[in-house]
């Protein structure tokens, strides 16, 4: 439970910097593709970033009260397979089509792997998220039933 805690609150800083420092985050965290699809639209990056941390600290006070909530819990954990496969989609995708990208990006042990291995691994997200997606679904289907 702490762990689960610790990634969120983890999460919800990084959404702090980008709301903060968007240049800075753009900079950093994206892929050079990502940062010309925005083309210096700041402000959208800005406004996703507060989205990021005003959810995950609504996480965290979820996570504080649960004693309270407990009533919440059907419909969070379908919204955390969610975001999940989102997040391995996101990332998978961007490595399947820029794995140059993520190699230029990279510290030097990575920097060295050859171009079909990130695109594997870019491979192997894309599995992982419609096993998250599937989850999602199965959750959501049986909180209906």
């Amino acid at each position: 439970m702490v762990v689960i805690l610790l990634i969120v609150a983890l999460v919800g800083c990084l959404g702090l910097v980008a709301a903060l420092w968007p240049g800075t985050f753009t900079r950093y965290f994206l892929a050079q593709a990502q940062r010309r699809a925005l083309a210096g639209n700041f402000k959208a990056v800005s406004f996703t970033g507060w989205i990021i941390f005003s959810v995950c600290m609504i996480a965290v006070l979820a996570f504080a009260l649960q004693r309270h909530l407990h009533y919440l819990v059907p419909f969070v954990a379908p919204l955390l397979f969610l975001v999940c496969a989102v997040v391995y989609l996101w990332w998978g995708l961007g490595l399947l089509r820029h794995p140059a990208s993520f190699l230029r990006r990279a510290t030097k042990p990575w920097s060295r792997a050859p171009v079909w291995a990130v695109r594997v691994f870019g491979a192997l997200l894309l599995l992982g998220a419609v096993a998250l997606f599937y989850g999602f679904a199965a959750k959501v289907v049986a909180m209906l039933r």
